[in-house]
């Protein structure tokens, strides 16, 4: 009967993939313990009723445990019985670091990101307990709506579909089910190690309030579902307000600060959440707004958060990976170098790209300004035009300073082509109109960041 129930709630979430995902290619956490081979199970057998395309099971690999590597095998072979993809990866923390709890969901949920394809649904075995759990947890660190709504059936994480079948089953449901599959399962004992945060409130603390208070995680589970409308409405407001400050991928300062603290307090942590990532705290979003109030239009600034950086620009304000840097050096100095034959755009990522129509006979190559030993320090703007400081032609521009030493530059005649912006000595007419109408749009994983067009 248990497992039953198990593969109703799992077939009930099925229903509700996108249609565009359907039937879905599903990848399921799986760890080796109990709730998690309950779902991979499950889903087996949903396999076999043809509601699920493909299936893959994601196991990350921690290293903090002697068993570790055994618990891999463990699942592999199960995997292999029932003819699943089995996908691995090690993640390798030290357990000696602080806050070793958060450590480890952050680098797990890196390496199933890692793992899954964009086309894949990512499903993971939280159940109701789990629940409880995560949003007293929550509620003992100062959570708003949003976090005390709990964790969604569906939600995305960094371009990343995730679903959560079993959170309306109990512990009881999917122990019983595991025995009636006759499941192998894997026991960690640091699940008993009341040392950490949710262990405590597991063992010590939940124990005694269910004994008191019986009906508890009905309780929570009805205060989490008003709080979810609650959080949506905010979600709501924050998108009107996130459409009325966004250009492409910023947001204009001028604009945000148009709006109460607690609007701009609410929108920022709703952008977060867009691009998966949680807000530290209240006091952090107080604080962050209160310090971009201070900036005059031609401060820089720049504050990290959860893998991530805002930064502040021309009177934008920017979100991108911690890396960002690094990434547009790794992209600048992958060879072959890109070429540039006068299209009509260039855009720089992860990768370099060239593209539009090529209107010259001959290929430039382009360099990052960066990259420049004597790179120029005036600028012609227009034929017969003065020289101007490359400083006041990036203003003129409205460029930020971070995009500022990755401009793309071709190189020749003894001097020097900024894409769009700009030339330095004696330059062929054609190659100068060509190169003065190209555009350079600017990439990161969250998307298009700027678009620096001829005005």
């Amino acid at each position: 009967m248990s497992r039953q129930t198990v593969l109703a709630a799992v077939l009930a979430a099925l229903r509700e993939v996108p249609e565009d995902l359907r039937p879905p290619k599903v990848a399921v956490a799986c760890s080796g313990g109990l709730d998690s081979m309950v779902l991979l199970r499950a889903m087996i057998e949903a396999r076999e009723l043809g509601l699920v395309s493909s299936l893959s099971a994601l196991h990350v690999n921690h290293g903090l445990h002697p068993q570790a590597d055994l618990w891999q095998r463990q699942v592999e072979s199960f995997c292999q019985r029932f003819d699943v993809v089995f996908r691995t990866a090690s993640v390798g923390l030290d357990a000696s670091g602080g806050n070793i709890e958060a450590r480890a969901r952050e680098a797990r949920y890196t390496a199933l990101v890692a793992l899954s394809n964009p086309e894949e649904v990512i499903c993971l075995a939280h159940h109701a307990q789990d629940q409880v759990e995560t949003i007293l947890l929550r509620w003992l660190r100062g959570a708003g709506a949003s976090g005390l709504s709990g964790m969604a059936r569906w939600s995305s994480r960094r371009g990343r579909h995730l679903a959560r079948p079993l959170l309306s089953l109990n512990k009881e449901t999917l122990k019983a089910a595991a025995d009636d599959w006759n499941l192998p399962r894997v026991e960690d004992p640091s699940n008993d190690d009341i040392t950490f945060e949710r262990n405590y409130l597991r063992h010590r603390v939940l124990p005694l309030l269910r004994q008191r208070w019986p009906a508890l995680d009905r309780s929570v589970a009805a205060s989490s579902a008003l709080l979810g409308e609650q959080a949506s409405l905010l979600e709501e407001i924050a998108g009107e307000d996130l459409d009325k400050c966004s250009e492409r991928g910023s947001l204009l300062l001028s604009v945000l600060r148009g709006l109460s603290p607690q609007r701009q307090s609410n929108l920022l942590a709703c952008w977060l959440r867009k691009h998966g990532r949680e807000v530290p705290s209240r006091r952090w979003l107080q604080t962050t707004v209160a310090e971009l109030a201070q900036l005059a239009p031609d401060n820089h600034w720049r504050k990290d958060v959860a893998g991530i950086q805002l930064l502040v620009g021309q009177g934008r304000l920017y979100l991108m990976p911690d890396n960002w840097k690094q990434v547009w050096e790794a992209a600048w100095s992958r060879e072959p170098p890109p070429l540039w034959r006068g299209e009509s755009s260039v855009s720089v990522g992860a990768r370099v790209e060239v593209e539009g129509e090529p209107g010259l006979p001959s290929a430039w190559v382009l360099r990052p300004l960066i990259a420049l030993e004597d790179g120029p320090r005036r600028l012609q703007t227009a034929p017969g035009g003065p020289h101007k400081s490359l400083k006041k032609v990036f203003q003129e521009h409205a460029v930020p300073w971070l995009f500022r030493p990755f401009w793309p530059c071709a190189s020749g005649h003894g001097g020097h082509l900024l894409l769009g912006l700009g030339w330095s000595g004696s330059w062929d007419k054609p190659v100068l109109e060509a190169g003065m109408r190209s555009g350079v749009v600017w990439l990161s994983e969250f998307g298009e960041l700027e678009r620096f067009e001829k005005r």
